[in-house]
C-alpha cells in the first residue's frame, strides 16, 4: 500500500463543565486529528492529543512531528497486512525518529491500522486479535466535584446503570476527597464499585494516611498513590493498603511495566494508549502484565472521539476469548460525555455500563450525523485546513 496524502488539523474541544485532578483543572482538550489517504483513494483516521503529566510531548512538538510527516509521508510504502502488527514500535516504521513523541506516534499508528482494517474489510479490534470481544465493561469518571456534586451525579451514573464509578481525589484537601468519596458510596450503595485516581499526587506517609482514611467506604483501587517515579514508595503503600494499588502515570512502556510488577508497586496496571504511544504497544504491555499475573485496565487521556474508538477497539483485542463479565475489571473509555463537544458522532457511547465495538470496517466512524453530515464531513474537516 502507498501513502498517497497525509493531513492534519488541530482541534480544542471545550468541556462541559471543568475537568479537575489532582495535576490541573481542564477546560478545552487539545490536540489534532490525523488522516492518512492510500493510492485507491481510502482514508484512515488518527488522533494524537498529548496530555500534561503523562510523559508525551508538547502540543507544539506534536506539530512539528506532524508538519515533517506531512513533508516525508506521501509516496512511502507501507505493507498491506496483518504482518507490521506484530512489531510494536515504531509505526509500521515510519515515525522519522519521533521516540520522544508518543502522542504523535499513536496518531499516527492509529490512522494506518483504520486504513488497513477498513482495505481488509475488518474491524480494527479483528485486525489486532482473533475474535475480539463484541463490548467491554466502562467505567464512569468523576473529577474532583464538591461533595454534594459528586453525590448528585454518582445517583445519576449509577441509575444509568454504571457498576464503577472512579473518582478523582489528591487535591491538596483531605477532608473534601474523603467527603467526596463518603458522599459517592451513600449515593450509590454497595453495588456499585467505586475506585479512587490521586494522579501520584501524595507523598509517603501522607498516601498511607489517606489509605486508612479511604478505606471505609470499600474502593475497588487506588490508582497512582505517589509519583510515578517512586516505585519503593508506591510497594510500601501496597503492602500496607487492605485494597489493590494500580500504577497508571508509572507505566510508559513495556520496561516499566515489568519495573512495576518486580518491585511489587501495583497489582493493577493503567494503560493509556496515547501515552504509551500507539494501541500495539498497549497491547505489548497488556501481554507482559498477564504473563505476571496482573490485571489492566485500559483508558482514555480525555481523548476525542477517534482515539477513544482506537482506546476501545484495542480493550476488545485484549479481551479476546478469555475474560469473563463475571471478572473484567471496568476500562476507562467512557469520557467522552465530559466533553461538550467532539470531532464526530460517537457510534459506541456507553450504555447500561458498556461499550460495544461499532459495525464496519476500522475505527468504525459514524456514515452519517458527523458534524453535521456524514463520513465526507470528517474528510472536510482535514481538507478544509490543508
Amino acid at each position: 500500500m502507498r501513502i498517497a496524502a497525509f493531513h492534519f488539523r488541530k482541534f480544542s474541544l471545550l468541556f462541559r463543565t471543568p475537568f479537575r485532578t489532582a495535576r490541573q483543572t481542564l477546560v478545552r482538550r487539545e490536540g489534532y486529528a490525523l488522516a492518512v489517504v492510500d493510492g485507491d483513494g481510502m482514508w484512515g483516521y488518527g488522533e494524537a492529543a498529548p496530555l500534561a503529566g503523562f510523559g508525551m510531548e508538547s502540543l507544539a512538538q506534536t506539530g512539528r512531528v506532524l508538519k515533517r510527516w506531512r513533508r516525508t509521508l506521501p509516496g512511502r510504502q507501507v505493507e498491506d497486512g496483518r504482518g507490521p502488527l506484530t512489531d510494536p514500535q515504531p509505526a509500521f516504521g515510519l515515525d522519522d525518529g519521533a521516540d520522544d513523541s508518543p502522542a504523535a506516534r499513536h496518531g499516527l499508528e492509529l490512522a494506518l491500522l483504520d486504513l488497513l482494517a477498513s482495505r481488509n474489510g475488518l474491524s480494527l479490534a479483528e485486525m489486532l486479535a482473533p475474535e475480539p470481544a463484541g463490548s467491554v465493561a466502562v467505567n464512569a469518571t468523576l473529577g474532583a466535584l464538591h461533595p454534594e456534586q459528586a453525590r448528585r451525579q454518582a445517583a445519576r451514573l449509577a441509575r444509568r446503570g454504571f457498576g464503577t464509578i472512579k473518582v478523582k481525589v489528591g487535591t491538596g484537601d483531605d477532608e473534601a476527597d474523603v467527603a467526596r468519596l463518603k458522599a459517592v458510596r451513600e449515593a450509590v450503595g454497595s453495588a456499585v464499585k467505586i475506585r479512587i485516581d490521586a494522579n501520584g499526587a501524595w507523598k509517603t506517609v501522607h498516601a498511607l494516611r489517606m489509605v486508612e482514611r479511604m478505606a471505609p467506604w470499600h474502593p475497588e483501587f487506588l490508582e497512582q498513590p505517589v509519583p510515578p517515579g517512586d516505585l519503593q514508595a508506591m510497594a510500601t503503600v501496597a503492602r500496607a493498603a487492605n485494597f489493590p494499588i494500580a500504577a497508571d502515570e508509572a507505566v510508559l512502556s513495556a520496561e516499566d511495566a515489568r519495573r512495576v510488577i518486580d518491585a511489587g508497586a501495583a497489582s493493577i496496571l493503567i494503560l493509556k494508549p496515547m501515552a504509551l504511544g500507539g494501541l500495539i504497544s498497549a497491547l505489548a504491555v497488556a501481554q507482559v502484565a498477564a504473563r505476571h499475573g496482573v490485571a489492566t485496565v485500559f483508558t482514555t487521556t480525555l481523548d476525542g472521539v477517534i482515539a477513544r474508538l482506537g482506546a476501545l477497539h484495542a480493550t476488545a483485542a485484549a479481551h479476546a476469548g478469555h475474560e469473563s463479565a463475571a471478572t473484567e475489571l471496568a476500562n476507562g473509555l467512557a469520557t467522552g460525555e465530559l466533553l461538550q463537544e467532539d470531532l464526530c458522532a460517537d457510534p459506541a457511547a456507553p450504555h447500561e455500563g458498556r461499550m460495544t465495538l461499532p459495525p464496519g470496517p476500522g475505527l468504525g466512524l459514524p456514515q452519517a450525523d458527523v458534524r453535521p453530515g456524514g463520513r465526507d464531513e470528517v474528510r472536510n474537516f482535514f481538507l478544509s485546513a490543508d
